[in-house]
């Protein structure tokens, strides 16, 4: 259960029988080494109860260990708060114990025993415990069974001795819901081409349109009481730079390695990706180069994205898309749904699972019509510029194709029948067109069109169509 902030209180009747010596002059005056002429008292079976008189006194281990024990392998002098060893502290008159998170910290619990009617305690917990991971196992709200002995003494100094137990249940994280997932687009990389270059794209909602960076996105985690965290997390530009996972009262959010095993075998231009994790499993990177390179050691160029986690306010994602995946569809700007899971552990180590998805939208080439004009006799070169007349994108320079086959002539002028034209592609990015007699029919100042289809693919295979749309002018022959 995660209830937020701990103000829980509990107590019950201590069930003592004072017989006839039950007068009660101090009305909870409990008990210091001296009794008062006819006052019963209840105290904590500390073994000097003397020792306190005058005022409170912080116990040593011993003395908290001799009337205070935890259920299990645990001391009372062992436990601790935030990572922090509690101190215990004794009232003047035994009856109120005081446990702290170190000297002069927070209040973590208080145990008031009153002589009232039966007798009562009173357990006021104010703070958090570290609860250690029992046989229920971490994934489940751990208990601590604290058991503190007392000793009842009656009006005329006869005692009894007796027990009663706290258990106090751990708070363990959960999430709010579903991570939302979301989206990045190659277009938005160096050279990528803004917009869908199909008119059935396969752009998804979830990230900013053309954006290769999601960047702040919450795992939704609610922390619960067990909340502290060491230090503020930093960043390096949309990397987040999480605080050391792990110590003792800080709460953290990892990769679970299982990440590796469910992420798609992916290529980039080709080239295998790998996946390599950071020491401390915050930041996952994807890189092209050799299996087994080391975190520090990718070199820059080759990386392809980058994700990191951090553990401030209800954690969060960072995925940052730094060079482009191969997209198994041509012709179509379609997604790689990357999957990644995470464990997130409250500051007492109680841990919860989750997961996000972050799909890839691929780039595409873009070409337009290039339009020019020739008179029926001359040799006309076209020159295909990258930048002006076609753009690769992101995935890089693949292919430029001229349907040689496929150009057609029209809007001749009625009654004239005209022939296709000698045309040569250099294979690069030029078009010789050499006239024969395709265009002697054509009247002096007459025109018609010649339409040559071109195609260009980018590296991984998408295409992209165009034409060169050329108008012939008739000259006297």
């Amino acid at each position: 259960m995660n209830l937020g902030p701990i103000t829980d209180e509990i107590g019950a009747s201590l069930n003592i029988g004072w017989g006839g010596d039950d007068s009660n002059t101090a009305v909870n005056g409990g008990f210091d080494g001296t009794q008062a002429a006819g006052d019963r008292s209840v105290i904590f079976d500390v073994t000097n109860p003397g020792s306190t008189a005058g005022g409170p006194r912080v116990l040593t281990g011993a003395e908290i260990n001799g009337f205070l024990s935890v259920a299990g392998p645990l001391n009372a002098s062992d436990l601790t708060s935030g990572g922090v060893a509690l101190v215990y502290t004794l009232s003047a008159d035994n009856s109120v114990l005081t446990a702290t998170a170190g000297p002069g910290g927070s209040v973590v619990f208080t145990v008031t025993l009153s002589d009232t009617g039966s007798g009562s305690w009173n357990f006021n917990l104010g703070g958090t415990l570290d609860h250690p991971d029992n046989d229920n196992g971490a994934d489940n709200e751990d208990r601590l069974e604290l058991t503190f002995d007392f000793v009842a003494r009656d009006g005329d100094g006869d005692t009894a001795n007796a027990s009663f137990a706290v258990r106090i249940l751990d708070d363990s994280p959960i999430t709010s819901g579903d991570v939302s997932n979301h989206q990045v687009d190659e277009d938005g990389l160096i050279g990528g081409n803004v917009g869908e270059s199909y008119t059935s794209g396969d752009y998804a909602t979830g990230g900013a349109r053309d954006a290769a960076t999601v960047a702040g996105r919450s795992l939704n985690i609610l922390w619960g009481a067990d909340n502290l965290d060491d230090a503020v997390d930093g960043a390096s530009g949309d990397t987040l730079l999480q605080d050391t996972p792990g110590g003792d009262g800080d709460r953290s959010v990892i990769f679970r390695n299982n990440t590796l095993n469910q992420l798609p075998g992916l290529k980039s231009g080709g080239d295998d990706v790998h996946y390599v994790f950071n020491d401390d499993r915050t930041i996952l990177i994807a890189h092209k180069g050799a299996a087994g390179t080391g975190f520090a050691s990718v070199d820059a160029a080759d990386l392809i994205f980058r994700v990191s986690l951090s553990d401030e306010g209800s954690g969060s994602y960072s995925f940052e898309l730094l060079g482009v995946l191969d997209h198994p569809t041509a012709g179509n700007e379609d997604n790689i749904n990357l999957d990644f899971n995470f464990r997130g552990f409250d500051s007492d180590g109680d841990p919860i699972n989750g997961s996000f998805r972050v799909r890839v939208d691929d780039d595409a080439p873009l070409a337009v019509d290039s339009v020019s004009g020739m008179a029926e006799n001359d040799t006309h070169i076209v020159t295909l510029v990258e930048g002006a007349d076609f753009s690769f994108g992101a995935d890089g320079a693949g292919s430029v194709a001229v349907d040689v086959g496929g150009a057609t002539v029209t809007d001749a002028p009625a009654g004239v029948t005209l022939g296709v034209p000698g045309i040569v592609f250099s294979g690069g990015d030029t078009i010789t067109i050499t006239p024969g007699t395709a265009f002697d029919a054509l009247p002096v100042g007459e025109t018609a069109i010649l339409h040559i289809p071109y195609t260009v693919t980018d590296n991984d295979g998408d295409p992209r169509s165009a034409e060169l749309t050329i108008t012939v002018t008739g000259a006297n022959d």
